[in-house]
Parts: structure tokens; sequence; C-alpha cells
């Protein structure tokens, strides 16, 4: 059985795994309170200690997680959300469509999402980086975003379902919406309920509060 997880967690950490539903983002949010003065970093080691010998996940740490520091400019057509913004150098530009299921005990995210990368820029400054939480082998990335703006903080943690290893686990089922949905909800929960504290559910996106605090 060890030496299986082993495999599987290897598996992930080469990034061998696909993606049901590629046009389609499911995805979780909380707003971290005024309690929290950690910084990104820290928060996240704090999460760390929820994964523990006896949780239904494994935690799957790669190289130390990514970091991103990046200005985003925002624009909006009808309910289409378009991102412009550059990671490692490379010009992106993220088109979403928003839209919010009602969720136990979270609303949860199902987005319309497409990612538009420069050729060139991918071809030059991306190639090489093809590296990213895992129960019936189904995989998730947690992140800490800080967005700033008009001279205010949005602080959010992300639960997000990134993909699946080829064959699954236990009661997989593929291209199963309303699983990759639980078990969303599922980890979400798991870390919610270990920081209920510093954790605030939210629905509140990027551009919401761009929008919000913007001059």
């Amino acid at each position: 059985m060890k030496q299986s997880i082993l495999k599987a967690l290897a598996r992930v950490k080469s990034h061998e795994f696909t993606k049901e539903f590629k046009n389609f983002e499911f995805e979780t949010k909380f707003d971290l309170t005024k309690r929290v003065k950690l910084n990104a970093s820290n928060f996240l080691r704090k999460i760390e200690k929820r994964f523990t010998a006896g949780s239904n996940f494994i935690l799957c740490k790669v190289r130390g997680g990514d970091k991103l520091v990046t200005k985003v400019a925002f624009f909006a057509k009808g309910n289409v959300e378009y991102s412009f913004f550059k990671y490692r150098g490379a010009r992106m530009l993220k088109v979403k469509k928003h839209k919010i299921i009602k969720g136990i005990p979270f609303n949860i995210f199902k987005n319309v999402e497409q990612l538009l990368i420069d050729k060139e820029d991918f071809a030059k400054k991306l190639s090489r980086f093809r590296r990213r939480f895992r129960k019936d082998g189904r995989i998730y990335a947690v992140a800490i975003s800080f967005c700033e703006s008009g001279g205010r903080l949005q602080k959010q943690l992300e639960v997000e379902y990134s993909g699946y290893l080829n064959g699954g686990f236990g009661d997989f089922k593929k291209e199963n919406e309303k699983q990759i949905i639980c078990r969303t909800l599922e980890l979400s929960e798991h870390i919610y309920k270990f920081l209920p504290w510093m954790l605030k559910p939210s629905v509140e996106r990027k551009f919401e509060f761009v929008n919000k605090v913007a001059p």
C-alpha cells in the first residue's frame, strides 16, 4: 500500500495527470480574517498540519509550491471577465464566465475558463515548467492570493480541482461532475474545520473586489 501511494505521489510531482471538463474550473474561496497576521507561505504551512497520517487526503508538495507576484489588468464585457497578466514573463489572457453552485457546507464556483498564452512567450519562457492534494485519484491545488487595489487588500484561500491520475482509486467515477464538486467541498471543509476563526466562506471574485475599491 505504501509503495502504491509513493508511486502515485511521484506521478503527481511529475505532472502525469490530466483533467476532466478541461474548460471548467471548480473552486471554493475563503476570505482570510483580520486575525490572520501570517504571510502567505506561513499560512500555507499552518494548513499543512491538517494533513496527518489519519487524514483522507494526502498532501503532495511540489518544489515548495509556486509563488507569483504580478500586476493584473481586469476587463469585462457582458458576463465575461478578462484578466491580462504575465506569468514568469509570459503574457497570458484568462477568459472567464462565473457560475456559483449552492453547495453544502459552502458555495462552489463552476467557471467556464480559457487561458490564452502568447505562443512565442510559451516557447521561450515556459516550456521547462510542467509541474502541482489527492483522495480518489483526483488532485487539488490550494493557494493563497493577495490582491491589492485602491490601497486595500483582499486576502483569500482558494481550493481548486486540478485533475486526476489515470485509473483513479476507490470509487472514482470519470467525468462525474457531482463527485468532483463533493470532493472539492470535502477538502474545503477539512481545511476550514481546522481554522474556522481564520477563514470566512466567500464568493467575492478578484474582479468584484477591484471594481468595488477602484477610485
